[in-house]
């Protein structure tokens, strides 16, 4: 059986390596992850556990309504709409 890496947007990773973080999303340890989630109904919530964004991760919170993704790689938090980074 094989595993896979979650692997984030390109948008994001670029984000982060352009703004400080070169090693975004070079390695596992150096993983991009999902902080907090927007509904229009809601607002914003913090994502529940620790999760690794993955395009199959960003379609399923697509699914059930969430416009906007805060990622966060060390200290650093960014917040993108699904549009801009969908695959």
């Amino acid at each position: 059986m094989t595993t896979h890496q979650a692997t984030p947007p390109a948008t994001v990773v670029t984000y982060f390596r352009t703004h400080g973080c070169p090693n975004a999303a070079t390695s596992y340890a150096d993983s991009i992850l999902i902080d907090q989630t927007f509904t229009p109904e809601k607002g914003w919530r913090n994502y529940p556990g620790i999760k690794r964004s993955s395009g199959a991760e960003i379609r399923r919170l697509r699914r059930s309504g969430v416009t906007r993704i805060a990622f966060r790689y060390g200290s650093r938090v960014a917040d993108f709409s699904l549009k801009e980074v969908a695959s």
